[in-house]
């Protein structure tokens, strides 16, 4: 839907269907249980904002999501707008920021410390990785 880079397209922000990206993604390496999705925004007024999280993807060799809601034995997390979901940018008017598409491969579930916050649950997804890739896109609110 966008290059690395580029800016992400209006339809998937708060102005418009507030909708994810399809993501695609191949080269799992072998011996991954399950993949964990992450968006972030480093540029948020108070600090990194996690918007979305999606936990217990398949862990095959290709995958793609293109729901905020995936299925399948998959788990959306609370993001930092205290919502299970898919919270689209919508930086302050005037403002350009950057989001991060994060892809991470596990070999184990992953158990997060108590009264994580969405921010600690991506560090803790990171840090367990044995794998991942990302794209980072722009969006701005005119």
């Amino acid at each position: 839907a966008f290059r690395s880079g580029g800016a992400i397209p209006q339809q998937f922000s708060c102005k418009g269907d507030n909708t994810p990206p399809p993501l695609v993604w191949s080269g799992v390496p072998g011996g991954t249980t399950s993949v964990a999705v992450v968006l972030t925004d480093p540029d948020a007024p108070n600090g990194t904002f996690v918007h979305w999280i999606v936990t217990g993807l398949p862990g095959s060799t290709n995958g793609r999501l293109d729901s905020a809601r995936p299925g399948g034995g998959s788990r959306t997390e609370v993001n930092s707008a205290g919502q299970a979901g898919y919270t689209g940018m919508c930086p302050p008017v005037g403002q350009t920021h950057h989001y991060t598409f994060e892809v991470l491969a596990l070999n184990k579930r992953v158990s997060y410390t108590a009264n994580a916050t969405p921010l600690d649950k991506v560090k803790q997804l990171r840090a367990a990785a044995t794998s991942g890739g990302s794209v980072t896109g722009t969006f701005a609110n005119k």
